[in-house]
């Protein structure tokens, strides 16, 4: 589960920074709308927010420490593997 979280963070967060959205914030929108779709079951949406803000915390560095383009084109497979939230 955390991993397909992981892939979907990075697809938000991408999408997010791609549209100048402030780093500052971009964790609180992309994990609210990753977390979203978990919301008809509230155990499951509270883990997924307990998991996402710091998972999105160390994506959001590590996206910006490859550069945005960069990160973002080597797809969520391969950062999630990067950060070690992906086997």
């Amino acid at each position: 589960m955390e991993c397909e979280i992981c892939k979907a963070i990075v697809s938000v967060l991408c999408g997010l920074l791609a549209e100048g959205v402030a780093k500052s914030v971009a964790c609180d929108e992309a994990c609210g709308t990753v977390c979203l779709i978990f919301v008809e079951d509230p155990i499951i949406y509270d883990i997924c927010v307990v998991i996402c803000i710091p998972s999105c915390d160390e994506l959001l560095q590590l996206i910006i420490s490859i550069g945005v383009a960069t990160a973002c084109g080597l797809g969520g497979e391969y950062l999630c593997q990067k950060a070690g939230l992906c086997c």
